[in-house]
């Protein structure tokens, strides 16, 4: 994480942290759950990637037939 966030000037890092630390509303998922969720709601073709070492983002493709869940 040092690795991403010393990157930042002061400014950016202060902003990145404040934003991190006092959300409005703040969900956490473990991959499995990230992953489950976009299956869950009929999209196909995912994939995962390991940010950072510290956080996930999952994609996947709508459906030819667009039928994805809410």
């Amino acid at each position: 994480m040092t690795e991403v966030i010393g990157r930042f000037s002061r400014e950016k890092r202060y902003l990145v942290i404040y934003d991190q630390l006092n959300p409005a509303y703040a969900k956490y998922y473990r991959e499995a759950e990230a992953r489950q969720l976009l299956e869950q709601a009929g999209f196909e073709d995912l994939v995962v990637y390991h940010r950072h070492g510290y956080s996930w983002t999952v994609m996947g493709r709508r459906p030819a037939n667009g039928a994805v869940t809410a």
